[in-house]
C-alpha cells in the first residue's frame, strides 16, 4: 500500500509538471509526457501487485462498480434516468 502511495505522488508531481503547475527545467521539457505516462504505468502496476496479494479480482469488480451502468446491460430508460439524477 506504501508504494502504491509513493507512486501516485509521483504521479501528481508528473501532473503538475505536465500541466504547467509546477516547475520544469528546460532539461525536462522534452521528456515531461513520456515522465508521465511512466507514472501512470507505475500506479497501475502497483495497483495490480496489490490487487493480486489481496486476491482481488479487478476485473469483476470493475465490471460490476463500474459497468453496471453500462447502456447495453439495462434499458435505455433505466440509462437515461440514471445518467439525469
Amino acid at each position: 500500500m506504501l508504494k502504491l502511495a509513493e507512486e501516485v505522488g509521483e504521479l501528481v508531481r508528473a501532473h503538475l509538471k505536465k500541466t504547467g503547475q509546477a516547475r520544469v527545467s528546460s532539461a525536462e521539457q522534452d521528456t515531461l509526457q513520456q515522465e508521465y505516462e511512466n507514472e501512470l504505468a507505475d500506479v497501475l502496476g502497483q495497483l495490480l501487485v496489490l490487487a493480486a496479494l489481496s486476491k482481488v479480482d479487478l476485473g469483476a469488480v470493475l465490471d460490476r462498480k463500474w459497468l453496471r451502468w453500462h447502456p447495453d446491460r439495462i434499458s435505455a430508460t433505466d440509462y437515461a434516468s440514471a445518467v439525469t439524477r
